[in-house]
């Protein structure tokens, strides 16, 4: 019984923690005047407190590359860098963010070292200790434009609920950017 309440307990701070994550996150997102700031605002937030180890976001180019335009967290210099694909043939569209673009669904997996396996994830994934990652689309007129990537040392952090969040998360940011686009 003390082992169920403790779990509980668990589930509820890092709920709560995601959470207010989602409120700041909003506030963000209603204060933001461009994407930049935007981005820039729910990576810091993202990592704020331990929340996730690191955030990124990547847009899409139209050579179906992926780069990082705004990062927090762990390793920031190293997700400057990276170059993922959203093409499943390419080695660097195999892993969780080639797999978001091209499901446009969100890939979220408390198990992110057997997910990436023999990919060219899986060294980096392992050196950093990433138990977890979610990957999710940020749509906008039905098309995936960018993605939000956070990654955790946390075991089993990604629950229902919290995923939930995070996909209402990157549904208000579709929605800003759409609002921005029209503004312009």
């Amino acid at each position: 019984a003390n082992h169920k309440l403790e779990n509980t307990l668990t589930n509820l701070s890092k709920q709560q923690a995601l959470f207010t994550a989602l409120v700041k996150a909003n506030s963000a997102i209603t204060h933001s005047s461009n994407k930049d700031n935007l981005y820039r605002h729910i990576c810091e937030i993202a990592t704020d407190k331990n929340l996730f180890d690191n955030c990124w976001i990547g847009e899409i180019q139209p050579d179906q590359t992926v780069i990082p335009v705004a990062y927090a967290g762990a390793g920031a210099e190293i997700i400057s860098k990276l170059r993922v694909s959203v093409n499943p043939n390419l080695p660097e569209g195999q892993g969780t963010v080639g797999e978001c673009f091209q499901s446009l669904k969100p890939v979220i997996t408390n198990h992110y070292q057997r997910k990436i396996e023999g990919t060219i994830w899986a060294s980096m994934g392992k050196e950093w200790g990433i138990q977890g990652s979610a990957s999710l689309p940020i749509i906008v007129d039905s098309q995936a434009i960018a993605c939000l990537v956070v990654y955790t040392r946390k075991a089993n952090f990604f629950n229902t609920e919290n995923s939930e969040l995070l996909q209402q998360l990157v549904n208000d940011i579709g929605i800003t950017l759409q609002r921005f686009t029209i503004e312009k």
